[in-house]
């Protein structure tokens, strides 16, 4: 018979996500409440003025761009204060302290193991050379990515960028080079990478474009860019919309679509060279978000998905991978 191996529940577990979820909440009140100081901004991935309202979550207004339908959150708190609310923020230190440390060897085992073979197999596949190659892991966090990666022999140095000081020294406890800094403040000398992953950031920063070409400055020559983040045009985003625990301020603020995405790139100054939907979770979080809340699913069809079989979930899964439909996106970029 067949059965999920992996679901929402293996990383991110209901209680503790739960937990996180209302600390979030609560650090709205703390560092945003000055509202006059918020900034309207164009579109951050293709620029355009062109906007409309699409809903207000917690008091923070997600517009849609009418070119490339990026959903951004629109008038957003300063650069400071964002920059504030990471350094101190309750949920913050609950996602470092808690939640990552309890999810783990769950995330390694069902997400760290596998991206540290596909960086494997990209290398091969993406670079001219395999010889002294240097490796960095931007947002490095606990090092989990690192130490998979020290177990086979394909990078001769790897290292991390990671802003947090107690993660950074997490991470130098396992005798990993880290540089504790955000992306934006490495000098263009400071190091020079051949393959550079960033996970699950783009979707939290005030400038997404500044972090891209901050990232460019330190990749070599036919070096290579990975990264992850999360797209409106998925399926389990564009099913629950303001309704999806991943639409969720202050945390997430740009949620760019599969154009937007491919526009902020260029203007970057980066070329794509492959890109991906590898997700795994859609249904089953749109099936979760279904049993604890039915009304939440009007669609007939999407109702019959979420109390279909296992294996005709897990078929539908794939078919949204195979055909770039899941809100999870894969870029490896390299520069122009």
């Amino acid at each position: 018979m067949d059965k999920i191996l992996f679901n929402e529940e293996n990383i991110r577990p209901a209680e503790i996500f739960n937990k996180y979820l209302e600390l979030a909440k609560e650090d709205i009140s703390s560092f945003f409440h000055e509202k006059e100081k918020y900034i309207e901004v164009d579109c951050p991935a293709c620029l355009s003025t062109r906007k409309e309202i699409s809903f207000i979550k917690h008091s923070f207004e997600y517009k849609t761009c009418l070119d490339c339908l990026s959903l951004y959150l629109s008038p957003r708190p300063s650069e400071d204060m964002i920059n504030t609310f990471y350094k101190n923020g309750s949920s913050v230190k609950y996602w470092s302290t808690h939640f990552f440390k309890n999810t783990a060897e769950a995330r390694r085992e069902y997400l760290i193991r596998p991206k540290a073979n596909e960086i494997i197999e990209n290398v091969k596949k993406f670079l001219s050379s395999s010889n002294n190659l240097s490796f960095c892991d931007i947002g490095s966090g606990y090092g989990i990515l690192l130490e998979e990666l020290g177990r086979h022999n394909i990078f001769n140095n790897i290292l991390g960028i990671e802003p947090s000081p107690a993660l950074a020294n997490d991470c130098r406890k396992k005798g990993f080079k880290i540089l504790e800094k955000t992306m934006e403040n490495i000098d263009y000398d400071e190091i020079s990478i051949d393959y550079a992953t960033s996970f699950e950031v783009i979707e939290h920063l005030y400038n997404p474009f500044l972090f891209l070409t901050s990232a460019k400055k330190i990749i070599k020559k036919g070096g290579i860019i990975q990264f992850t983040t999360l797209t409106c045009s998925g399926f389990d985003l564009q099913t629950l919309w303001e309704n999806s625990n991943s639409i969720y301020p202050p945390h997430h603020i740009n949620l760019l679509s599969f154009k937007g995405l491919k526009v902020l790139i260029e203007r970057a100054g980066l070329k794509v060279l492959d890109f991906k939907t590898p997700g795994k979770l859609d249904l089953d979080i749109v099936r979760n978000a279904y049993i604890k809340n039915p009304s939440l699913i009007s669609d007939r069809f999407t109702n019959m998905l979420c109390n279909s079989e296992i294996n005709v979930r897990n078929n539908f899964q794939k078919f949204l991978q195979e055909n770039l439909l899941s809100s999870h996106v894969s870029f490896i970029v390299t520069p122009a």
